[in-house]
């Protein structure tokens, strides 16, 4: 299994990485300290049956994760099969 980054993104789903995550989300939290903005996390988690086909189904899932989200939105790959997507308020408007 590939679990590296570059500080940005994950070197396999090209997803952000858990680094730059937690430096968005200290940001909305400073946001939401200064003026109120509320923001949510979806956690999500991958099950893979096959061990062997674990690269090919977090890629597919990080298209769908990319493919369902807004490009300001964080989509964060944290661990090898943990994911979080950050909803800043202005997206539920």
């Amino acid at each position: 299994m590939t679990f590296s980054h570059d500080g940005i993104h994950d070197s396999l789903t090209q997803l952000f990485s858990a680094t730059y995550f937690y430096e968005e989300l200290a940001r909305q939290i400073a946001l939401s300290e200064r003026n109120g903005a509320e923001f949510s996390i979806i956690r999500c988690v991958l099950h893979v049956q096959n061990k062997r086909e674990q690269d090919f189904e977090a890629i597919n899932f990080a298209h769908l994760l990319s493919s369902i989200t807004r490009k300001n939105e964080c989509v964060a790959r944290m661990a090898e099969n943990e994911y979080v997507i950050l909803l800043p308020e202005n997206e539920f408007n």
